[in-house]
């Protein structure tokens, strides 16, 4: 047997291969005209001499184009690639076929075995070599070397490491293989997208609360099931028992049946529908979930298929690093980097959910609000990291409407609007004309329309009356609740963005800094004197 052990120690030497199991494993293939099944996962990359990568990467293709696989064919797709004598001609590949036995499949897999193996060891030398270059730095810190040694574990098992750095036309054929699209069925995102999202690709959907992200993450979702994909999703936010019920809406159960008290029936009914799906949702908190860790359960469960991953949301998700993080922006900045390394690294489509920060939505005029661009909460990196960002806010006194602006698009034009309806009953979304003057602001900046005033109005005239402590937002959403008065969270935000008061200023500002007011001593007077202007 060809096996060279390779060096130990540190000077550079290369650590080992066996030619003899890689040209088995080849020989194998011509012996019986095509691939074995036990070895057409077997990747190019696993062999170590340049020439059975070249020879094995043209036997896969062959081979997936139906034709007969035999020294003469493989020789003939070389000569036309102008490769043929870069593995020794006709004539090595006919040697190779000659100097194999027969052999039977057990044989064939502890070639492979082989094969594989031997490329694991040399992955880890080059890792290891590499984590060791960084530890011995004088600038490198206790996390980075950390996050290499993750790194290096992970490429290991994968097999890959930045040594095999493929070429451009490598790079392109891998796209003509790969551009697996998600069609959203909304015209204008599909059309703006060269007819949809394509694998490996990070969308990020903002928008304030209450704007739709969830809602329209899961139709997203369900639409990928339909078209063939595998979804999982990581519910950091809202509880995975409630993310399955609005896709339980869109599939056609009514909410109230679902969790009404005659729910019995047509949770089984849901239940059976949803079974056979290829769908996990897993709750963050209760199995201690992080990005990392449902991607790769998503690899698992998707065997051949394309696979979505959907994160609720970037401000809540745990990923590598963010518990070491100091703050909420390098928190956010550490989830980011997350779903970026597992979308490149697992080739999922990743859609992940992000709040938006009050600039962007407490003012109703749109020249007095944050950029949709600059509107990411906690976090500068959203707008550098994802593929696509999607901006969703909802149309002023204006109910089940949401505008979605296109704020970046590596697939096409952006800075361009678009307008959904909500089914609240299905929980779903359709697309609808929006009007040519949507985006005039009506107005100067310092004047909100009546709706505005009657809702601050209506809060502030129930804070008066309460006769015991209101402790924090839960208290004040709590508050408006018992009252009756119909307001939305996202609108209760912006009557508090309205009347001037910030967490933190004010008796209002005590009460939404999660402290425990009682009838706080702030005046009607003051919206009242607004309302007049």
């Amino acid at each position: 047997m060809h096996v060279i052990q390779g060096g130990a120690g540190g000077g550079g030497s290369y650590p080992g291969h066996d030619l003899d199991a890689e040209a088995a494993v080849i020989a194998c293939a011509f012996i019986r005209m095509e691939v074995p099944p036990i070895v057409r996962d077997l990747p190019p990359a696993s062999f170590y001499a340049e020439r059975h990568q070249r020879i094995w990467k043209t036997t896969l293709d062959l081979d997936r184009e139906g034709e007969v696989i035999s020294p003469a064919s493989v020789a003939s797709r070389l000569r036309v690639e102008g490769r043929l004598d870069q593995v020794g001609g006709s004539g090595y590949l006919i040697d190779v076929m000659n100097a194999a036995p027969v052999i039977e499949d057990r044989a064939l897999q502890g070639y492979a075995d082989t094969v594989r193996r031997w490329a694991a060891i040399r992955v880890g030398w080059r890792e290891a070599q590499r984590v060791s270059a960084l530890a011995q730095a004088p600038n490198a810190s206790a996390t980075e070397i950390a996050d290499a040694l993750v790194s290096a574990g992970e490429r290991v098992r994968s097999g890959v490491t930045r040594a095999e750095i493929p070429s451009p036309s490598r790079i392109l054929e891998t796209m003509a293989v790969g551009a697996v699209r998600l069609r959203t069925m909304v015209p204008t995102l599909d059309a703006k997208t060269r007819g949809g999202i394509p694998a490996e690709k990070l969308v990020v959907l903002q928008g304030s609360p209450g704007a739709g992200k969830t809602g329209l993450a899961m139709q997203l979702a369900l639409t990928a099931i339909a078209q063939g994909f595998a979804v999982a999703v990581l519910a950091a936010d809202e509880e995975d028992s409630g993310l399955v019920v609005r896709m339980a809406q869109m599939m056609g159960f009514a909410r109230d049946e679902l969790e009404g008290a005659d729910y019995v029936a047509t949770r089984a009914a849901a239940a059976d529908r949803m079974r056979a799906l290829p769908l996990s949702v897993v709750d963050a908190d209760r199995y201690d979930a992080t990005v990392e860790s449902v991607s790769a359960a998503l690899v698992t469960m998707r065997g051949p298929r394309p696979s979505v991953l959907v994160v609720d949301s970037v401000q809540t998700a745990r990923a590598h690093g963010t518990d070491d993080a100091e703050g909420p922006r390098l928190r956010v900045d550490a989830v980011l980097r997350a779903l970026k390394r597992e979308t490149k690294r697992h080739g999922h489509l990743t859609i992940a959910l992000s709040e938006v920060s009050r600039g962007r939505y407490r003012s109703r005029v749109k020249g007095d609000r944050v950029a949709a661009l600059a509107g990411g909460k906690e976090s500068g990196g959203i707008e550098y990291g994802c593929g696509v960002l999607l901006d969703l806010s909802s149309v002023p006194d204006e109910t089940g409407l949401v505008d979605v602006e296109i704020a970046k698009n590596r697939l096409g034009p952006k800075d361009l609007t678009f307008r959904l309806r909500q089914d609240f009953a299905r929980c779903s979304f359709v697309e609808v004309d929006r009007p040519a003057d949507a985006d005039v602001d009506d107005g100067a900046p310092t004047r909100r329309g009546p709706a505005i005033e009657d809702d601050a109005r209506a809060v502030v005239e129930a804070m008066l009356g309460c006769t015991g402590p209101i402790a924090g937002v839960r208290g004040l959403r709590a508050l408006v609740h018992a009252r009756g008065l119909r307001i939305s969270h996202a609108r209760l935000d912006a009557v508090v963005a309205h009347l001037g008061v910030a967490e933190g200023e004010g008796a209002l500002g005590r009460i939404l800094s999660s402290g425990s007011y009682h009838r706080p001593a702030w005046t009607l007077r003051r919206a009242s004197a607004d309302a007049s202007n």
